[in-house]
């Protein structure tokens, strides 16, 4: 079992096992967010400027991919299928799918073409998603 740890300018990953802390990437910049994705992979979003963000999936510690967002990420949430939810600072919720095609969406659309229970996200004050 591992464990991803982001801060405020590298990349760690601690092995619980062993119990040994290892910098993955140094000088990734500031990690708003880590959500774990199917298999082995995580996603993460990295602060690039003050309204952009960089978003990236490692799998087996490393990275797989990374797609320049125009937003600030706040949040990301995966689902079983692998799709993978971002939302910002500014309120927007956008979805990337497996092609890294990214769709922004309205409140309104998700309540009518989703059902809830499909969804199966938790709001509250504190998180966007």
């Amino acid at each position: 079992h591992v464990l991803w740890i982001g801060s405020e300018k590298d990349l760690y990953l601690y092995d619980m096992k062993s119990r040994t802390l290892k910098i993955m990437v140094k000088g990734i910049g500031l990690v708003t967010n880590i959500e774990k994705g199917e298999g082995n992979s995580v996603i993460l979003s990295v602060r690039k400027t003050t309204n952009e963000s960089v978003i990236y999936k490692f799998k087996n510690g490393r990275e797989v991919w990374k797609y320049d967002f125009k937003y600030d990420c706040t949040a990301i949430a995966t689902i079983e299928n692998s799709s993978i939810w971002l939302g910002t600072r500014q309120g927007q919720l956008f979805h990337l799918d497996n092609a890294l095609y990214l769709c922004f969406y309205s409140m309104l659309y998700i309540i009518y073409y989703y059902k809830w229970s499909e969804i199966n996200i938790t709001w509250n004050e504190n998180r966007v998603l």
